[in-house]
């Protein structure tokens, strides 16, 4: 994964590969959040499990220079109406947030636990 850098003063500085000769791509998607609170923006990559709507989240943590190797967060979690990551608290953690027919559920990432935020259906009709 190449990474281009915004500077201050304007434009980019040099683009570096981040993930060496080793692709970062999702199946179900590939994302950027500060996964982990420290203040750089994390790969994240949703790998489908299975059949269904199950999905793994596996982040490649930033050092500020690169992207460090897979490290699954989560098995099997479940999404069929949307994926997203927000930050949620004052814990400057971007949580996993999904969108299910039962309710919109989160994935705090920093102890691992998921909830049903709204205790049942929150969802626009397309």
């Amino acid at each position: 994964m190449v990474v281009c850098k915004a500077q201050e003063s304007g434009g980019f500085a040099a683009c570096t590969n981040w993930t060496g000769n080793n692709p970062f791509a999702g199946a179900r998607g590939t994302y950027f959040a500060d996964y982990d609170g420290d203040g750089r923006v994390d790969a994240i990559k949703i790998e489908t499990t299975g059949t269904g709507t199950g999905f793994d989240v596996i982040v490649g943590y930033s050092t500020g220079s690169s992207f460090l190797s897979d490290n699954r967060q989560a098995s099997n979690f479940q999404s069929d109406r949307g994926i997203a990551f927000a930050k949620l608290d004052a814990t400057n953690r971007d949580y996993l947030v999904t969108v299910r027919e039962n309710g919109v559920w989160v994935l705090n990432s920093n102890t691992g636990i998921n909830y049903n935020a709204t205790n049942g259906p929150f969802y626009g009709l397309r």
